[in-house]
């Protein structure tokens, strides 16, 4: 199909990221990609300054893969912001986020662009063109009509410009 960049990564030096990487190449052998790198990390979701993570965005950037599998989006990032703001980066590049469980983001389908768009407009509609800054967001699965949705809860403490 195409070539792909597996993507693991576990919050606290206790976990191990094992699993997830056998479970991610058995998917992309059945699936019939091409694995161009692993790459492995001990980071919280929260934070956007992942080397391991950087170091796929290059290659989506330079257009070595097509895709970015992971077992769960949560793998990928924790904060709506991040996760728009990527996914739009990887959509310019033409490269989707595929997860084995739960949302994914083909970008290559209509469906994929449907999914990032209303997360983008949700994001939008909840925090307003004025928030500066999102923090601590709390990510719940939601099923509406057949699709999965990501929405996410304002903490109180976030701070808006005005």
């Amino acid at each position: 199909m195409g070539q792909v960049a597996i993507y693991c990564r576990v919050s606290t030096d206790d976990q191990s990221c094992a699993r997830q990487e056998r479970d991610l190449r058995a998917y992309a052998k059945r699936a019939g990609h091409r694995i161009v790198g692993v790459f492995k990390e001990t980071a919280s979701g929260a934070r956007t300054d992942r080397a391991e993570r950087s170091k796929v965005m290059a290659l989506a950037q330079a257009r070595e893969i097509d895709a970015v599998l992971v077992t769960e989006l949560s793998r990928w990032g924790r904060s709506t912001q991040d996760l728009v703001q990527t996914l739009d980066d990887l959509h310019s590049w033409k490269v989707s986020v595929l997860a084995q469980t739960g949302l994914s983001f083909d970008l290559g389908t209509s469906c994929g662009k449907l999914m990032r768009t209303i997360m983008a407009g949700a994001l939008w509609d909840w925090i307003g063109p004025q928030a500066t800054f999102l923090t601590g967001a709390v990510f719940t699965a939601v099923s509406l009509t057949g699709f999965v949705l990501l929405m996410t809860r304002m903490p109180t403490h976030a701070k808006s410009a005005g």
